[in-house]
């Protein structure tokens, strides 16, 4: 051990690439009400809701890469849409306005489960015959109203019976919602959502990644580990990057493993044993669940000197347990030689990062480690990337270090 970076979002972002969830939206809304007939030019996708929603984003796109010559195929924009035209999540997704980033993203997943939850709950207490509801409480109507993308229910105009339940949703023996089949249907619908990020990362991100204008000259070749939460290539194509090394946690466009889904268990999944939602049931499946920092020995008194760089990673608590085991990696390191180097994009950026990790790890055990120059915050930029990437390792001889697993609290 010794240089070890981890990446999230932030760090294509850093590279003026449109992964922001927002970016994803504005692009696949514009998909959504124009007709593409031929090749795509930069611009039509990203000169109008895009260029007005984040004009600066544009800008710096525009600056840093050749956009004159990006094509986006038009096949795969057809692709694109049909799959649009039909996805549930996406539908609902459109609905929400206060949705930024990605760990909201994650949150709204996690409310429309608690929702979808009272719901069905309140159906059931309501089913007068196999598929009739002859009331529903008003606050009931009025939640399932911000989940009717999803089309659990089926409105009957101003009778006196307002919903239908179709037939198919019936459990055939007890003549109530069959939640396990419509959490399965939601699945399947995250699944085919995922696979639009996909695609848009693929075919819309990657053309624009590679006309970059100038060469790129940080040293990434100077670190001996990467572990990144991006799906997306960006070091190995933006610097040429040869090395073997670059763990994928969740997954990646290339292997097709790609997890969009939540940390916290919602009662509805734990109830119905859905758990196909969850982040750590997704890395399993598509055999992504790669090991993270190995912590040393408690006994060990010849470890030599790590350092990790976190670049472009918010420290939110969906991700607790990666954070909670680099701050147990410093607590067990004897020789107080490891660090944790925290790479902010502004003051708003580096204010928000400190009240994530205060929420995560002990105030006294960051202001210690802060005092103690064992925890750092630099402000992102090349020249700051650079200088920290070349600093001299202390290495220790004839060093035998038995690694163990991270324990998550």
């Amino acid at each position: 051990m010794s240089k070890i970076l981890i990446t999230g979002n932030g760090f294509d972002l850093f590279h003026h690439l449109p992964t922001k969830y927002g970016h994803f939206m504005a692009v696949m809304k514009t998909i959504e009400e124009n007709n593409f007939h031929h090749k795509v030019p930069f611009d039509e996708f990203f000169g109008k809701i895009f260029k007005e929603k984040y004009f600066f984003d544009y800008n710096s796109i525009i600056e840093n890469y050749n956009t004159k010559k990006i094509e986006f195929e038009i096949n795969k924009v057809i692709e694109i849409k049909d799959l649009l035209t039909k996805n549930k999540w996406y539908k609902h997704f459109k609905t929400v306005n206060d949705l930024n980033t990605w760990i909201d993203f994650e949150n709204e997943i996690e409310n429309v489960l608690n929702l979808l939850d009272d719901v069905i709950n309140d159906v059931n207490r309501h089913l007068i015959e196999e598929n009739i509801m002859n009331s529903l409480e008003d606050e009931t109507s009025f939640t399932y109203f911000k989940i009717k993308e999803f089309e659990i229910l089926r409105m009957n105009g101003y009778s006196k019976v307002g919903y239908f339940l179709d037939s198919n949703r019936l459990n055939k023996r007890d003549k109530k919602i069959d939640i396990v089949s419509v959490l399965e249907e939601l699945r399947l619908s995250l699944d085919e959502f995922i696979t639009l990020f996909k695609l848009y990362l693929e075919n819309i991100v990657l053309p624009i990644s590679t006309k970059r204008k100038t060469n790129l000259t940080i040293p990434f070749d100077l670190l001996d580990k990467i572990y990144t939460f991006n799906y997306t290539q960006t070091i190995e194509n933006l610097y040429n990057y040869k090395k073997t090394d670059v763990v994928y946690l969740h997954g990646n466009i290339i292997s097709n493993n790609l997890t969009l889904d939540i940390s916290n268990v919602p009662e509805i999944i734990k109830k119905n044993k859905a758990h196909g939602f969850t982040k750590k049931y997704q890395r399993i499946i598509k055999n992504c669940n790669q090991e993270f920092i190995a912590l040393p020995d408690i006994d060990d008194n010849n470890l030599e000197e790590t350092i990790f760089y976190i670049i472009g990673h918010s420290l939110d608590e969906s991700d607790k347990y990666y954070i909670i085991s680099l701050f147990e990696f410093l607590k067990r390191d004897k020789n107080a030689t490891s660090k944790i180097y925290i790479f902010y994009y502004n003051e708003d950026d580096y204010r928000l990062k400190l009240n994530n990790l205060f929420t995560i790890i002990d105030s006294n055990i960051v202001d210690e480690m802060n005092k103690k120059k064992r925890l750092c915050f630099f402000e992102l930029n090349e020249d700051s990337l650079k200088n920290s990437f070349q600093k001299t390792i202390k290495l220790k001889k004839n060093r035998s270090i038995n690694i163990k697993p991270p324990i998550y609290r």
